[in-house]
């Protein structure tokens, strides 16, 4: 145990120099392992009653590099909020409020609709290689685009109204500014597994629809001996 203590002892002082001396490269790794681990929890709770102990690592390295690509935006859109309404004395509760309000009316519909047109993008680049005849070929890239915002993107954003809101007041009121990526990023871990869970929901239904098939034909041919 106190092996243990000492190691993790290490590493977080090892990190906390990291988001010290680097916060962007910092900012940019931890945003994207979160996200990729964030979806390999989603694939277990997606997968629980399909196919246990099977990922699809393919959509783990894109959701992943989907965290790496906006950590760096998201440190400098965080560093602006901070110079905009930096907290003041009694002014500190308006400084707070108006970051998240700010983050919430901005961010949260631009970031939740640039991730679905990414996932549905790069999930429908890697089906043209791996399932070229899925159903969603039926239709153009624009219309399965337009019809997962149609449905999905208020719902995420409304939803993202409860949860980013506490995170951010907690985040803007008594976090460090040295440790805001990793309670962030802590944040993120929860929100990227319900996003992944949201972007891939009709890919999950087809993916039971397939296990179903597989079942019957299997029980059919075993009825034929």
């Amino acid at each position: 145990m106190a092996l243990l203590s000492r190691t993790a002892s290490r590493a977080w002082g090892r990190y906390s120099q990291w988001l010290g001396d680097k916060p962007l490269s910092a900012n940019i790794w931890t945003s994207g392992v979160i996200v990729g681990v964030g979806d390999y929890f989603a694939q277990s709770i997606e997968q629980e009653s399909i196919r246990p102990d099977t990922k699809n690592w393919t959509r783990v390295i894109a959701l992943s590099s989907w965290g790496f690509v906006t950590g760096g935006p998201m440190y400098y859109w965080y560093r602006y909020l901070d110079k905009l309404w930096p907290p003041k004395g009694l002014s500190s509760v308006g400084a707070v409020l108006k970051k998240t309000f700010g983050n919430q009316v901005v961010m949260a519909p631009l970031m939740n609709t640039l991730f679905f047109i990414y996932a549905t993008s790069v999930s429908r680049s890697v089906d043209t290689i791996l399932n070229p005849t899925s159903p969603r070929f039926n239709s153009t890239l624009e219309v399965e685009i337009e019809r997962k915002l149609s449905v999905q993107l208020l719902p995420t954003v409304t939803t993202s109204l409860f949860y980013w809101i506490p995170v951010h007041l907690v985040n803007f009121s008594f976090v460090p500014s040295k440790y805001r990526v990793l309670y962030l990023s802590m944040g993120l871990w929860g929100w990227s597994t319900y996003l992944s869970i949201v972007a891939h929901r009709d890919h999950t239904h087809e993916a039971e629809e397939k296990v179903v098939a597989t079942t019957i034909e299997g029980v059919d041919e075993r009825d034929s001996m």
